[in-house]
């Protein structure tokens, strides 16, 4: 018992040094782009939909997002749209000199967007957490809210001729990956960055990598 107590304790220790590490890593690459914040304002989509599956919902709601053109060719320049995830956006994102987006944007000339998931940061579709409005908060709802805000800003500007491509790491990832699949004509491609796409009940290997780290 002592042993296993042990072993879940050290588990447990690695886990939370490699979690610090990641945001360690992080918060480097922000600390780099302090100066963003005047470059990168806050936007809002003001008409976001609460329910994309209910057609007798017409609640809307605002989400957040950012970009920076400091790259964009004009007319006809791709469009890279950074999806997060399950934390807040920020707005040194879209100008961080150590993401692999952004140098590509640079190469290829194009805009480069950051857009906020519902129910994280400042973009809140309901007023609470209740159960009640927490079935708002699925994968389909966020990508009804990607091609709804890709609509939006294509209006906005007017980026008619502009090729798309999604960006995301981990549950972000997934959701560029599936936005290439379901909306092939929206998007031509993405970057999915380790997305776990293949869901699986019993994940054996999670635990795997860390009974590894304790040989």
């Amino acid at each position: 018992m002592v042993r296993v107590l042990a072993l879940a304790a050290l588990a447990l220790a690695v886990s939370a040094k490699t979690f610090t590490r990641h945001f360690d890593v992080q918060d480097l690459i922000h600390s780099n782009t302090e100066g963003l914040e005047a470059a990168a304002p806050e936007e809002w989509f003001e008409a976001q939909k609460v329910d994309h599956f209910d057609a007798t919902n017409a609640a809307v709601w605002k989400q957040r997002f950012f970009t920076n053109d400091e790259f964009y060719g004009g007319a006809g320049s791709p469009v890279f749209v950074y999806i997060n995830g399950e934390n807040v956006a920020r707005n040194t994102t879209v100008g961080s000199q150590g993401l692999f987006m952004n140098v590509l944007a640079k190469k290829h000339k194009a805009l480069i967007v950051s857009l906020e998931h519902r129910f994280y940061g400042k973009s809140q579709p309901t007023a609470d957490y209740s159960n009640a409005n927490l079935k708002f908060l699925s994968a389909d709802q966020a990508l009804k809210d990607l091609v709804n805000f890709q609509d939006h800003l294509i209006a906005k500007r007017k980026l008619v001729d502009s090729k798309w491509v999604a960006f995301g790491g981990s549950y972000p990832g997934m959701l560029a990956a599936w936005a290439k699949s379901k909306y092939p004509d929206r998007f031509v491609g993405s970057v999915a960055s380790s997305g776990p796409i293949l869901a699986k009940g019993d994940f054996f290997e999670y635990a795997d990598k860390v009974e590894y780290g304790l040989l």
